[in-house]
């Protein structure tokens, strides 16, 4: 019995903390990027377990979708869509962990043709296409349905990604090609020759050369260069136009720019008829709001002593700095208070309202500004009756900084350090300099 007993609890001691130590899953991810498409999706998962690990999971998963009208799901895992449209969330269960995967199907192409005639125009025009979808319906592409355009002469005609044509005038054979998914349609002219060309395209540029900082949209214009040296101006929306930086500025379709308000560095690029010309823009760090720090409760012990004042600087950027510098600062009474070039403010103790004003540059050559008034009260004067140094002077170092203090008639006692002139009567045994009292080797009495 003594043996069982003995047998029994070394089991104890071996199983239970193996059963405390035991690693679940705790979470599953969905590996794949899910592209809504008429080809079937193969899908894997990752675990987490307790313990941090990853590692596949193959066995024992269970799928489900939100909308088996939008798409399905294989045991195995292998996905389908249906070519409806609509938002669908593909999910995946073990035991009590689970992952997800939320998508927005849009139906496919089934059929493509572009319905406009090609013809030679002076004015660009837009070619419309037209399909069949996987969800039953028929209609014209949309922006959405991301179509591919080319052109097999740019010398003749020219289209964006928009599906608008633009002819150069130059005589010759060009295709316009449109090409969605695995389908694509074509359509041609011949430009004959019906006058004497005497100059030809040489190159684009936006007109508008130097283009800055705006909190308006700003519009481009495109020119056309001949080999002639003359110019023309061509609608806008016949290009294509891009931006390097989209956290700077946006252009659309149209040649419209949009600056977000961040500092940075783009680059405009636009491309009409095989010609392509960049632009570089630039925007500078600038104040977009100051706040003053101090709230200036006036105190008579204010009068003549050196008050520093600093802002909250917010920028377009972000940034948020205190400081006092790189800004304008201004009183509109100087009997009342004065203030330098660094924010430090002065009052003179002479009654009256004195409004202090501080401002900076903003965005577009805007002052950016915060003020606030102070009123002066008509306080009788204290009167000085007595200056005294808080310490003795003598060192053994042979130099003293001393604090000096006033008590005036009404009993207050306030420092005037920075307020004193000093002048030593007995310059051979001791002398002053900005405010610091020098000791010589020289025996005597200082005064």
């Amino acid at each position: 019995m003594k043996k069982y007993g003995f047998v029994l609890l070394t089991l104890l001691l071996f199983v239970v903390p193996v059963s405390l130590g035991a690693v679940e899953l705790v979470s599953l991810e969905i590996n794949e990027e899910i592209i809504p498409g008429k080809e079937s999706i193969p899908l894997t998962v990752t675990g987490t377990l307790s313990n941090g690990i990853k590692q596949q999971i193959r066995e024992g998963l269970v799928w489900k979708t939100s909308d088996t009208g939008i798409a399905n799901v294989t045991p195995s895992g292998t996905l389908y869509f249906s070519g409806k449209e609509g938002p669908v969330t593909i999910s995946v269960y073990k035991g009590k962990a689970s992952g997800k995967k939320t998508v927005y199907a849009r139906p496919w192409p089934k059929s493509l043709r572009i319905e406009s005639t090609l013809v030679y125009s002076e004015n660009p025009y837009r070619l419309l296409v037209k399909g069949k979808f996987s969800d039953g319906t028929e209609r014209y592409y949309g922006p959405e349905d991301k179509i591919i355009w080319s052109s097999s002469n740019p010398w003749v005609a020219w289209v964006n990604n928009d599906g608008v044509v633009t002819f150069t005038g130059e005589e010759g054979y060009v295709s316009i090609k449109a090409i969605s998914g695995e389908y694509s349609y074509s359509v041609n002219t011949t430009v004959a020759k019906d006058r004497e060309i005497t100059a030809w395209r040489k190159g684009i540029k936006i007109k508008e050369e130097e283009i800055t900082y705006s909190s308006q949209p700003q519009q481009l214009t495109l020119l056309v260069l001949y080999t002639d040296d003359t110019e023309e101006e061509i609608e806008a929306l016949s290009a294509d136009w891009s931006s390097s930086n989209l956290e700077v500025v946006r252009v659309n379709p149209a040649g419209e720019v949009t600056f977000t308000g961040k500092p940075g560095l783009a680059t405009i690029k636009v491309s009409y008829g095989g010609f392509h010309y960049e632009t570089l823009i630039k925007v500078g760090r600038f104040l977009q709001e100051i706040t003053l720090n101090q709230s200036l409760n006036y105190t008579t012990a204010w009068n003549n002593v050196p008050l520093p004042l600093s802002v909250t600087a917010v920028y377009n950027d972000g940034s948020q700095l205190i400081q006092s510098t790189n800004l304008t600062w201004e009183t509109d009474n100087k009997e009342v208070a004065l203030i330098t070039a660094e924010g430090v403010l002065t009052f003179t103790g002479e009654p009256g309202t004195v409004k202090i004003t501080v401002s900076g540059q903003g965005e577009e050559g805007i002052t950016v500004k915060d003020e606030v008034t102070v009123n002066v009260p008509d306080i009788e004067k204290a009167e000085p009756r007595r200056l005294y140094i808080e310490h003795n002077p003598l060192t053994e170092q042979g130099f003293y900084t001393p604090q000096v203090f006033c008590v005036f008639d009404n009993g207050e006692k306030r420092e005037v350090t920075e307020q004193v002139e000093w002048t030593s009567l007995t310059p051979q045994v001791a002398s002053v300099y900005q405010g610091t009292i020098y000791l010589s080797p020289n025996p005597g009495n200082i005064s």
